[in-house]
């Protein structure tokens, strides 16, 4: 079973409808985030890791509502949407000419 299905099955993902607007304005929102948290580094930097997060965040977030889910608003999203970011990165196959790292399922082509 993937990490997507399991937070499915735990009812921490459902499926909605793609919506590539809603996704492209979080790939923004974090853009801006990060180009904030670089501006006020030296000054605040808690300040600074809290929009790093945020950014981290909505950019995964969009990821995932890209592929028709989202992340459900309960406890436990902010861990859902992190054991989801995780599982795009780590290896799959080790198999001999395998990348071994998943696929996302996001065509980057189809970027905003």
């Amino acid at each position: 079973m993937s990490v997507l299905d399991d937070l499915i099955s735990k009812g921490l993902i459902e499926a909605v409808e793609t919506d590539h607007a809603v996704s492209g304005q979080w790939l923004q929102d974090a853009r801006r985030h990060l180009e904030a948290a670089k501006a006020i580094a030296e000054l605040d930097p808690s300040g600074a890791y809290v929009l790093a997060y945020d950014a981290a965040r909505k950019s995964v977030a969009a990821a995932l509502l890209k592929t028709g889910h989202r992340v459900k608003s309960r406890p436990g999203a902010h861990q859902a949407l992190a054991q989801y970011a995780k599982s795009l990165s780590e290896p799959t196959d080790r198999s001999p000419g395998s990348t071994g790292y998943a696929a996302t399922e996001t065509d980057p082509s189809t970027a905003p």
